[in-house]
């Protein structure tokens, strides 16, 4: 009879849509997963993201439910009953206490680097990890043939710079100064170009409206209350999804997870060298 395999804690550092893609990934194959995020996310896609539990105490994303823990003893009780939580931790102290855990760094803060944390395995996701450096591996980012391959040296490609202009398909709307952010239209709002989706409001209580450049689907929106730099990313119009596909998993998260999937099986198979 095979040794059954052990299942590590999975920690995730960062809890945005691709984050929640990986995290659902994992416990529904039978990880615990624990999340750790910032005390006021900045995720766009909030509808897709556990982050939002921040705010709200819990979300549920293609229904599985993450909630937000108070403490390390609520987060760890909730990973044993439900397998799956979050914990206000933007630096990963609670790493420390978590001997052997995988870890999957989704933030590029080179935490991973200063830090040395009792990891097992760690995973860098995009171009802000060296694979067989800072990490064990990292999964590429970029949308293109290679999206979610695992590397196990040196780096992905390079994000490409976003542009403030409308492409074919989405448009990203920044602001223009730093401020406050009032949210003025609900995610899955249908937008046509010129709607006001929002608007920031300077420390001279100056109003800057946010305007739309193209017509589509508001899949992205800061949490309201906000405050935001400039030239920070506020809000996505999206003209490819549908309202109700602002809250699923999108394919670029599913392709991550897969990468992830695999690296954690082939370190935990014995099939990492």
């Amino acid at each position: 009879m095979k040794k059954e395999l052990l299942k590590h804690l999975v920690v995730i550092r960062g809890g945005g849509d691709i984050s929640t893609g990986i995290a659902i990934t994992l416990w529904r194959v039978g990880y615990h997963v624990l999340l750790l995020e910032q005390a006021r996310p900045t995720s766009l896609r909030r509808e897709a993201s556990f982050a939002d539990c921040v705010y709200s105490g819990e979300k549920t994303v293609e229904r599985v439910t993450c909630r937000c823990a108070a403490s390390f003893a609520e987060a760890r009780e909730l990973l044993k009953t439900q397998g799956i939580a979050m914990l206000v931790d933007p630096i990963g102290r609670v790493i420390h206490k978590l001997k052997g855990c995988i870890l999957v760094d989704a933030v590029n803060d080179g935490a991973v680097r200063e830090n040395k944390w009792p990891l097992s395995f760690s995973i860098g996701l995009g171009e802000g990890f060296c694979a067989g450096q800072d990490v064990d591996c990292v999964v590429e980012l970029v949308r293109s043939f290679e999206m979610g391959k695992v590397i196990k040296e040196g780096r992905t490609q390079k994000l490409e710079q976003r542009n403030a202009q409308p492409s074919e398909t989405d448009c990203i709307m920044m602001s223009p100064v730093e401020g406050v952010f009032a949210a003025k239209r609900t995610i899955g709002a249908i937008i046509k170009t010129g709607d006001p989706v929002g608007e920031v409001i300077d420390d001279k209580s100056v109003v800057y409206i946010i305007t739309s450049p193209c017509d589509g689907i508001l899949r992205g929106l800061i949490h309201d209350g906000n405050r935001v730099a400039q030239g920070q990313d506020i809000a996505e119009v999206d003209m490819r999804v549908t309202p109700r596909q602002c809250a699923r998993v999108a394919d670029r998260a599913r392709a991550v997870a897969g990468g992830v999937l695999e690296a954690v099986l082939r370190f935990e198979g014995g099939r990492w060298n």
